[in-house]
């Protein structure tokens, strides 16, 4: 039907680079479906980790962020725009663990590192 104004409804909607790793591991976030020239924030377990802005009117953006110190286990990645849009994914942590030094003899000191909270264990 011509003379009909065409409604854009968004549908915003993000993508993870990695679905599970360390704390310190680097994940980038990509979305689309967000308002064009609106800051975006993203939202780590209910706290504010990374902001990034949209160049011009693309409904896109990409940004980079350290998965902080946090227990094993499932948590919450939600990204806001100013206008109210969000979309959520989540990303589980995995514990990890270094032994050093890796082998040794009978009463060597040996150091053991890492995240090892691991909830309702």
């Amino acid at each position: 039907m011509s003379g009909c104004p065409l409604i854009h409804f968004l549908k915003p909607n993000i993508g993870l680079s990695l679905e599970s790793g360390a704390v310190g591991s680097i994940l980038t976030v990509t979305g689309s479906g967000f308002a064009g020239s609106s800051e975006i924030t993203v939202i780590y377990d209910a706290i504010p980790i990374a902001c990034d802005t949209h160049n011009g009117t693309t409904s896109t953006f990409t940004t980079t962020f350290k998965i902080p110190q946090s227990v094993a286990g499932s948590h919450t990645i939600i990204v806001k725009d100013a206008a109210g849009h969000s979309a959520s994914g989540t990303f589980t942590v995995i514990p990890e663990i270094t032994i050093s030094p890796y082998q040794g003899k009978v009463n060597d000191e040996t150091n053991i590192t890492g995240v090892t909270d691991v909830p309702n264990s």
